[in-house]
C-alpha cells in the first residue's frame, strides 16, 4: 500500500506579544509530528484512476488497443497483444504535458476572482523491449517476450485562487476541537500555534474571530502536485495457429505523488486580535505494488478481432 508522510506548519500573527513558549512547542510539533501510514480515502480515488498512456499509438486511438496488439502499449491492458509482434522492437515515447487549470473562490464579495493557471513538463511515457522467437513447435508462430514500462498517470498541475469572504480556517479547526476530534497536523497544532484558545467561562475552544465573524478576510491558496504512475510490466505471449494470441504480465506499478499547499488569511481589521494566518501542507506518497494481467484475443479473420482479459487487483 503506498505511505504517505504529511508535514503542516501554523504561523499565526496577532496584535499581542508573542508568546514564546508556545512558538517553540510549535517548532517542537513541526519536527515530531511526522507519521507513516497507509492510504486514506482520497488517495485510494486519486490512484485508482487511470489514463491513457505508453506510446503515440496508444493514446491516439484512445486507448482502445486491446484487441489489435501489435504495441507495447497494450501490455499495459491486454498482454495478448504481444503475441502479434512479428519480430523484435525496442520503442520509446518521450511526452511533452500541457496542463491549464481555473480556479475561484465562491463568494458574493469576490464574484469575478476566476484565476487561470498553466503548467507543462517533457517526460517519458514509454520505454521497453520486445523479443520475438520462433519456436521449433509450428502450430505456434511465434512466442514474444517484453519487459519495459508505460506511464498511466501524471499527476502534474498547478492552482491558485484569491478573493474575500467570510469565516476563517481557524472555525473549523474549533469545530473539530469542540467536538473531541483531536488530530495532530490540524486541531492539536491550531492549538500550539494559539490559533485555537480555551474559554474557561463559555468551556468550549473559540478562535480570536470569535467576536469578529463579521470581518471580510481576504484568501487565496496554492496547490501544487506533481508524480505519475509507471506500470512496468514483464510480459510473455504466443501467437497460435494465427488464429489465437495468448498472453500474461506481472505489473509492477511504481507511484510517486507529491502535494504542497499554501492558504493564507488577512485581516484588515486593526481592533481585530487576528491579523493574519499561513497554513502550509505537504504530503508525499510513495508505493510499488504488483498485479497479474491474463489477455486472449481471438481472430476471426483479416478485420475482425475479438479481445478480453483479466486484472488481479493491485
Amino acid at each position: 500500500m503506498p505511505l504517505s508522510t504529511h508535514f503542516l506548519f501554523i504561523q499565526i500573527k496577532k496584535n499581542m506579544k508573542i508568546n514564546y513558549i508556545k512558538f517553540n512547542s510549535l517548532i517542537i510539533t513541526l519536527f515530531l509530528s511526522i507519521n507513516t501510514f497507509a492510504q486514506t480515502a482520497a488517495d485510494a480515488l486519486r490512484f485508482s484512476m487511470t489514463e491513457t498512456g505508453g506510446t503515440a499509438r496508444t493514446m491516439g486511438i484512445g486507448g482502445a488497443i486491446g484487441a489489435l496488439g501489435g504495441d507495447f502499449g497494450t501490455l499495459s491492458s491486454n498482454p495478448a497483444g504481444l503475441g502479434t509482434f512479428r519480430k523484435s522492437e525496442f520503442t520509446i515515447t518521450p511526452g511533452y504535458l500541457k496542463v491549464n487549470t481555473k480556479s475561484k473562490l465562491t463568494s458574493s464579495y469576490t464574484p469575478n476572482s476566476e484565476i487561470s493557471d498553466k503548467g507543462s513538463s517533457f517526460g517519458i511515457n514509454n520505454i521497453g523491449l520486445v523479443i520475438a522467437k520462433k519456436p521449433s513447435n509450428k502450430k505456434w508462430s511465434n512466442v514474444n517476450f517484453a519487459i519495459g514500462t508505460n506511464c498511466i498517470a501524471n499527476y502534474k498541475s498547478l492552482q491558485y485562487y484569491s478573493g474575500k469572504s467570510r469565516g476563517s480556517l481557524t472555525d473549523f479547526f474549533a469545530e473539530q476541537a469542540n467536538a473531541d476530534i483531536t488530530d495532530p497536523y490540524y486541531v492539536d497544532l491550531a492549538f500550539n500555534a494559539d490559533a485555537l484558545l480555551f474559554d474557561t467561562i463559555q468551556n468550549k475552544y473559540i478562535s480570536d474571530l470569535e467576536n469578529n465573524k463579521t470581518d471580510l478576510l481576504k484568501k487565496n491558496q496554492t496547490i501544487s502536485t506533481k508524480g505519475s504512475i509507471n506500470d512496468l510490466s514483464i510480459s510473455l505471449a504466443g501467437n497460435y495457429k494465427e488464429k489465437w494470441f495468448l498472453g500474461a504480465s506481472i505489473g509492477i506499478p511504481i507511484l510517486s505523488y507529491t502535494e504542497n499547499k499554501t492558504y493564507k488569511e488577512i485581516n484588515d481589521n486593526i481592533a481585530s486580535p487576528f491579523n493574519y494566518l499561513t497554513f502550509d501542507e505537504y504530503l508525499s506518497t510513495n508505493g510499488v505494488g504488483i498485479n497479474l494481467k491474463l489477455g486472449v484475443i481471438y481472430k476471426l479473420n483479416k478485420i475482425l478481432r475479438f479481445g478480453a482479459a483479466v486484472h488481479t487487483p493491485t
